[in-house]
């Protein structure tokens, strides 16, 4: 079931914030009410994006309670907020990603967030544990795979796919050719036997 959006503006004026926000954070927000105004879920949303569908979810629900207004990157209101982790909880990650996960798993931002959560008693999203993963990077080592290497890479097979869209067109401007290749990424969501059978990985 998609997220309700309330029409405070058209789906055109929702484009055009999202085109023309030259703030980052801002410019993602609209362009996560714009396709979900365009009846996308914020499931597929947060696979083009790289966005949890929970933080999609609560930026519908700031723009539906306040309207644009709701939309505004809030990090300038909350500078100088003290770090979710003190120093000790700090040195407590640290020793954990010294160790291999306890359940068997790998670290990532999903599992620090988790490990976050039970330390804290609250929910952490992925993008604060990445920012506690930021401060520890003795910890965290980089494996780079080898170039032309697409089998250790399943996404590699990919591009066929996401390339038809754009074969033999003219664009005129990255704004236009972006939104088609989301479009074509959205609907390869919708066809995982398609995008298993090309990558050979489920």
């Amino acid at each position: 079931m998609g997220i309700y959006v309330h029409q405070h503006l058209t789906d055109h004026e929702l484009y055009d914030r999202y085109r023309h926000a030259h703030n980052p954070v801002e410019h993602s927000h609209w362009q996560f009410l714009w396709l979900l105004a365009r009846g996308r879920t914020a499931t597929a949303i947060a696979r083009v994006t790289g966005y949890s569908a929970y933080w999609i979810g609560q930026i519908a629900r700031r723009y539906n309670r306040a309207g644009p207004n709701g939309v505004r990157d809030q990090r300038r209101h909350t500078r100088g907020r003290h770090p979710l982790l003190s120093e000790e909880r700090h040195a407590a990650l640290r020793a954990a990603l010294a160790e291999p996960h306890p359940a068997g798993d790998h670290w990532c931002g999903r599992t620090v967030a988790a490990w976050m959560s039970a330390q804290l008693g609250r929910r952490v999203s992925r993008q604060a544990a990445w920012r506690a993963l930021r401060r520890v990077p003795e910890h965290v080592h980089l494996l780079f795979l080898p170039a032309y290497s697409p089998e250790l890479q399943p996404a590699e097979h990919l591009w066929p796919l996401t390339n038809t869209a754009l074969v033999n067109r003219h664009f005129a401007s990255i704004e236009e050719l972006e939104d088609v290749q989301a479009e074509r990424c959205i609907a390869l969501q919708e066809q995982p036997e398609l995008v298993r059978s090309t990558t050979r990985f489920s």
